[in-house]
């Protein structure tokens, strides 16, 4: 009776052994499922901050890309209206030349019949003094050979 007590016993004891290493392995187990679910949570959360970095830092080179296009727009039409302004200009001061020799043209042209008709009237003038004085001659003789 004591063997069959002993046995039953030792049989408790082997399955209680049995149980508690059993129990331990899926403490283990489940410690382990922790540790990889804690290491995988701050793998995805590196992960995470990775790809974050990676896109702002692709949002910022588009965002430098789009300003640097918008500058140099900018600058282009820039470019352009000082091109348009200088053409312009250069136009303008053409045709204020050109104008100008016109005037000067004119105003030479214009002297120069004015002096023209004052060479004509200084002419005609001398003409009208000639004839004054031989009318005077012609007519002091006359009074001279009615006196006589």
């Amino acid at each position: 009776l004591t063997l069959i007590l002993t046995l039953i016993l030792t049989l408790i004891l082997i399955l209680i052994l049995i149980l508690t290493l059993i129990l331990t392995l899926t403490l283990i187990l489940i410690l382990i499922l922790i540790l990889t679910l804690i290491l995988t949570l701050i793998l995805t959360l590196i992960l995470t901050l990775i790809l974050t970095l990676i896109l702002t830092l692709i949002l910022i080179l588009i965002l430098t890309l789009i300003l640097t296009l918008i500058l140099t727009l900018i600058l282009i039409l820039i470019l352009i209206l000082t091109l348009i302004l200088t053409l312009i200009l250069t136009l303008a001061l053409i045709l204020t030349l050109i104008l100008t020799l016109i005037l000067t043209l004119i105003l030479t042209l214009i002297l120069i019949l004015i002096l023209i008709l004052t060479l004509i009237l200084t002419l005609i003038l001398i003409l009208i003094l000639i004839l004054t004085l031989i009318l005077t001659l012609i007519l002091t003789l006359i009074l001279d050979s009615a006196r006589s």
